[in-house]
């Protein structure tokens, strides 16, 4: 419950106050573009990240310094600057002495639930990644950004 508390927190409020864009006001993506760009939103975000991701990111806010946390969540950075270097998972071994076994079984338990429940959604996002490439680049650019892909370095970066 905390965890999903903390989540939200996290989440900017101008993200969370967006509203729709109106579907008339959204111009058609050219299919070529388009079938350019998903092979590239394949790589960047292949079957299965969501699943791999849950785990470590969830484990990883808590190490993150409250400081930064507050910030994210509206909080001026200069007021957030005097808080100093303290983590969310050390405030909460003062206020709950469980919560990193409590966080454990989230993590190994809750979190590849979650992951492959998210995973579900890959498809959408991947098509959505590939027409936002197809709306931001031309068809040169989008195979500047194939042929770096298939290169080591653009491997390892996709």
């Amino acid at each position: 419950m905390r965890a999903a508390f903390l989540l939200l927190l996290a989440t900017p409020v101008a993200v969370q106050a967006q509203a729709p864009v109106p579907a008339a006001a959204v111009q058609p993506v050219d299919p070529a573009l388009l079938a350019k760009a998903q092979p590239i939103a394949a790589i960047i975000l292949p079957d299965g990240t969501m699943e791999k991701m849950m785990g470590p990111m969830m484990d990883g806010m808590t190490k993150m310094p409250i400081r930064e946390f507050l910030k994210v969540g509206g909080l001026d950075p200069e007021q957030a600057e005097h808080l100093g270097e303290g983590t969310i998972e050390e405030m909460m071994a003062i206020i709950d002495p469980n919560f990193r076994k409590r966080m454990d079984v989230i993590v190994n338990t809750m979190m590849p639930a979650m992951g492959r429940f998210m995973g579900r959604y890959e498809p959408d996002m991947r098509e959505g990644m590939a027409e936002a490439f197809a709306y931001r680049y031309n068809a040169a650019e989008l195979d500047q950004i194939a042929a770096f892909l298939k290169t080591p370095a653009g491997a390892k970066f996709g």
